[in-house]
């Protein structure tokens, strides 16, 4: 018998190649913002706890949830609330409560303190400029600063929301309501220096945790931190001053005071001893 030669086996069929895969999108400026919103509801009480205790590491914990439309909307009108009913407070206070003197037998000056509930009267407590014009000037300062956060946000291209810039805002004004409106008015009751402090180290400190935020949202660092701080600060000061100044007009013209209706802002700050 011949030897049989052995069939050569048929090469096996190659796979069909895979069909090439769609790129993945990158995220842009707007759709990784809402993906990095929590719109899970902020403990509002334990959130202005730790913003007086650890300003930054509670922004840190709490971005995501801070750049939600219902967190930032809240805590503004509980930031804005607060300042409107604690200088409605003070301002009862100072209405009622009247320091004066009196002389005993021997002509020693004694100071007095009397409380005139009178002076609530309509006639001599103007409520609407207590109530009304504090809660549309605390609202619009707070507005527009966290407008103007988020207009050099877009403008230096961060990834910032208006939401997140109003929360900011609001958080930084913690500090500010705890020292000006609680402190400084307990303090002022014996000690007038200390309460002159008290409201300048709540204003000082809204500034730096405001501007501190900012710069770490903006990832600045190195002289461009130095600077951002300085012209911020600078920017602070001014809205600040500027809404005093439209207050304390509101608060003197055509009163007791004399009409200061053509006064400079100059001129008033001398009048409030800046």
């Amino acid at each position: 018998m011949e030897p049989t030669t052995p069939t050569p086996e048929a090469p096996a069929a190659s796979a069909p190649n895979p069909a090439p895969s769609a790129p993945t999108p990158q995220p842009t400026v707007a759709n990784s913002a809402s993906a990095d919103v929590d719109n899970t509801t902020l403990n509002f009480f334990s959130f202005i706890i730790s913003v007086l205790i650890h300003p930054i590491k509670t922004f840190r914990l709490e971005r995501k949830k801070l750049g939600s439309t219902k967190n930032s909307l809240i805590l503004g009108v509980i930031v804005v609330a607060a300042m409107t009913i604690l200088s409605l407070v003070n301002s009862i206070a100072n209405a009622i409560v009247v320091k004066g003197y009196e002389y005993d037998d021997n002509y020693k000056k004694h100071e007095t303190t009397k409380v005139v509930w009178e002076n609530l009267d309509d006639k001599r407590f103007n409520w609407v400029n207590h109530t009304i014009i504090p809660l549309i000037r605390y609202a619009a300062i707070v507005a527009a600063v966290a407008l103007g956060f988020f207009i050099v946000g877009k403008i230096l291209k961060k990834d910032i929301s208006y939401q997140l810039a109003l929360s900011v805002t609001a958080s930084a004004a913690i500090p500010y309501i705890l020292g000006y409106f609680i402190i400084a008015p307990l303090l002022g009751i014996f000690w007038s220096t200390g309460a002159y402090f008290a409201r300048l180290a709540g204003e000082y400190l809204m500034y730096i945790v405001f501007i501190q935020i900012m710069t770490e949202v903006f990832g600045f660092e190195g002289d461009a931190k130095v600077f951002a701080f300085f012209f911020t600060l600078m920017a602070l000061l001014i809205i600040n001053y500027t809404a005093e100044y439209i207050y304390v007009k509101s608060q003197t013209s055509g009163g007791s005071y004399g009409d200061y209706d053509s006064y400079s802002l100059d001129d008033l700050m001398k009048y409030m001893n800046y």
